[in-house]
Order: C-alpha cells, then structure tokens, then sequence
C-alpha cells in the first residue's frame, strides 16, 4: 500500500475507536452506528470523513463475524443510494489559467532557477510529484518524451520516492520544443552548480534538485509557486491548477480527451471530463455568437 493509503486507514481506524471505543462489540448495533454517522454529519463532517468510517467501520464488523465473535453485520444499511452521507456541497471549479495568463507567468519566470519546473508542468500535466522523481535518464531530448514511473512525497517529513498510485500513472507522454529547450538550459546550469558546489549528490541524477544536487523538498515548491504568481500579477492557481491549466488548454485547442486522460495518467477519460473539461468564457461566448447567427440570419 502506498504510505498515503496507510495513513488514510489509520486515520478512519482512530476516527472509528474515537466514536465507538467504549462500547462492546457486542452491542454495537443499527441504532449505535446511525448515531456515530448522524454525530458526523451534524458536525458537517465531509463526505470524504463520512466515507471513510463508514469503510473502517464495515471493514471491522466484517472481521467479527468472520471470527465468530458477532453473528450478524449490522453495517449493511450503511452502503447503497440510501446511505447516511452529508449533504453535497457545491462544486467548486478548479482554479486554471487561460493561455494569455500562463504565457504571462512563463515571461516572468525567465532565469528563475526553477524556471524548467514551471514550463515542465505547463506543458506536461505532471503531479508535483512526478515532476520532482524525474531523472534525466527518464528525459528522451530526441524523441522529446518524459517516461513517468515515480512519485517524490513527504513521507514522515522526509521527501520519499514512491511508486504511483495506479497503473495509469506510468507512462511515457511527449513535450513540446519549448519544454526540452528549458530542460536543456536547466541542465547546464545544473552542471555550473555541480562545479561549484562542495559536495554534490550524483546517486540519483535527478532533474530538479536541491543546491547539493539531493531531492527538492515538495514544501519548498509550493510557497515559491506562490511568491512567482504574486509578483507575476496573475490570478493565484496551485500546483495542481498548473496541470488543470494544460488540460484545459489543450481540450480548448482541440486536443481529444483521450490524448488529454493519458497525459494526465488518468484511468479513464471519465475521470477527465468529470474534472477538467468546462468551457471558458471566451468559448461562451463563441457559441452564444454562433447561435445569434445561425437563428437570426
């Protein structure tokens, strides 16, 4: 299991013993667990909370009964269409760029020392992660693809290699010109670094590093990203609003959302359309023309 998995289940374990710990196993029935989920939800507990208790609590009630220490699982009412859940909250939209504002950022960043991050993650689509546990063995200048088989996370405090999440995430996308431009120019200031430096770490040959040529800490990404876009003058996005910003682009630019679900690493391209595929106001617009047109010619 990845570590963030574990952590997931841990949390649901500690959340479950923190509702239901004084009370026997075996008095543990319907009316005990609707009161665990109507405290949760009158709490305004999130669905995603919600959801993982009710998972621990299934999980645990399944293993008494399988070890003959309860004979029924009161849990079943806590699954299907009627399942105690919190109230859905409005969708928020994912905060993305248009293209004038992302060539605005990309103008400012020139000669930032993480200025191949930024252009990277404009024109791939990678996870901060991904982009992070690349190695320039995982970089084909010639063909201009990026193989992705790894994840940078924090783990314990520490930054930690781990492998994705789910198959889809491994793969091997294509970058435009601009993207290996940068990383070129990101390489041989890396080779100036690694001159200069002391001490340099070569174990991992990674592609963004820190000044000794270890891993970049994922926390040190973040408030950078924040400072640049301040100063920049464009409207604030994460780091993953920068991957929302490359799939919408390129949805808008024709791109087809199967080409866009794989670039992204995603399962399916339900996934995609669910998420990243909106109209932007100027495609709005476009179309409310269109039909002004053809119903008033």
């Amino acid at each position: 299991l990845q570590p963030t998995t574990v952590r997931w289940y841990k949390y649901g374990a500690r959340r479950l013993v923190a509702e239901l710990g004084r009370v026997k196993l075996a008095n543990v029935g319907k009316r005990e667990l609707r009161g665990m989920l109507s405290r949760r939800i009158e709490d305004e507990d999130s669905d995603a909370v919600v959801r993982q208790l009710r998972a621990s609590t299934r999980s645990v009630l399944a293993l008494a009964v399988e070890h003959d220490i309860l004979t029924d699982d009161p849990s079943g009412f806590m699954t299907g269409r009627n399942a105690p859940r919190p109230r859905k909250a409005t969708t928020k939209k994912l905060k993305s760029w248009s293209a004038s504002e992302a060539q605005t950022f990309l103008r400012y960043v020139a000669g930032d020392p993480l200025e191949a991050l930024w252009v990277l993650l404009l024109g791939s689509g990678l996870r901060r992660g991904e982009a992070l546990a690349l190695r320039w063995d995982d970089v084909d200048i010639e063909d201009r693809t990026l193989s992705v088989s790894r994840s940078l996370i924090l783990q314990d405090g520490a930054p930690t290699m781990s492998i994705p999440k789910t198959k889809t995430s491994i793969r091997t996308i294509s970058v435009g010109r601009s993207v290996i431009e940068a990383l070129q120019s990101h390489r041989r200031r890396q080779a100036e670094e690694r001159l200069a430096a002391d001490t340099w770490s070569d174990e991992e040959d990674l592609v963004f590093t820190n000044a000794i040529g270890g891993r970049l800490r994922p926390d040190y990404v973040t408030p950078r990203l924040r400072k640049l876009v301040a100063e920049a003058g464009v409207p604030w996005v994460t780091l993953h609003g920068l991957r929302h910003t490359m799939a919408s682009i390129a949805l808008q630019n024709g791109t087809d959302i199967a080409t866009v679900s794989e670039r992204l690493g995603h399962a399916d391209t339900s996934i995609t359309a669910r998420i990243y595929l909106h109209g932007s106001q100027e495609s709005d617009r476009a179309a409310a023309d269109a039909l002004d047109e053809a119903l008033h010619a």
